[in-house]
């Protein structure tokens, strides 16, 4: 989850931009946990995900090569 105590806890919309080839990198696959399960999010250069910050999320290690990516969040007060 992107959001937590003090200076994270005003994060409420994730966005992450895939900036490497999927053929630059074996593993490293980005997953969303929605309420169907695991997600898994297309590796094609300049996908876009954008999810609420609550959501767990990960990457799989990278077994070999780089992968790179944007990491951006939006924030703001309570919800209510």
């Amino acid at each position: 989850m992107d959001i937590g105590p003090d200076a994270i806890a005003h994060r409420k919309i994730s966005l992450v931009v895939q900036l490497s080839d999927p053929d630059d990198y074996v593993g490293g696959d980005f997953e969303i946990q929605t309420g169907r399960g695991i997600e898994p999010v297309s590796r094609n250069k300049g996908t876009v995900a954008l999810f609420p910050s609550f959501l767990f999320h990960r990457v799989t290690p990278v077994i070999s090569g780089t992968r790179k990516s944007l990491v951006l969040w939006a924030g703001g007060g309570h919800y209510k």
